[in-house]
């Protein structure tokens, strides 16, 4: 796609997505994304250590589904979209994950979906992090 005055930012943006690889993203970016990870897979497995935490593992438990992604802690497997939900409830549960702009604490909300999703769809360490 030829960039002009005429091609929206979500066309722009579109185009962005659809191609990008891999490859193409700075080592400094791909190394931060694996800290950004490694720091939320932290946070949820001390939110599990507290009683709060196994309370929300078993809503997760609770909502049933075909067992496909794992939760942070327990090991248990839960539908992709539950596993995610828990995995990022419990990223949250000490407050601790990191901040954006000084005030929201979102890490989990694209880290866990991700991850989940990936492990649902067999997907490399690579395909995550593009994602």
């Amino acid at each position: 796609m030829v960039f002009t005055p005429q091609n929206s930012i979500t066309e722009r943006w579109a185009e962005f997505l659809t191609t990008v690889t891999f490859d193409d993203m700075p080592p400094e970016v791909v190394w931060q994304t694996k800290m950004f990870i490694l720091d939320n897979i932290g946070c949820a497995l001390g939110g599990f250590a507290l009683e709060w935490g196994k309370k929300v593992v078993a809503v997760g438990q609770d909502l049933g589904g075909k067992p496909e992604a794992t939760v942070v802690g327990s090991g248990d497997k839960l539908h992709c979209a539950n596993a995610a939900y828990v995995n990022a409830k419990l990223a949250n549960i000490l407050d601790m994950d990191e901040v954006l702009y000084g005030t929201r604490h979102i890490g989990g909300v694209p880290v866990f979906p991700a991850l989940n999703g990936g492990e649902r769809v067999k997907a490399t360490g690579k395909d995550v992090i593009l994602a």
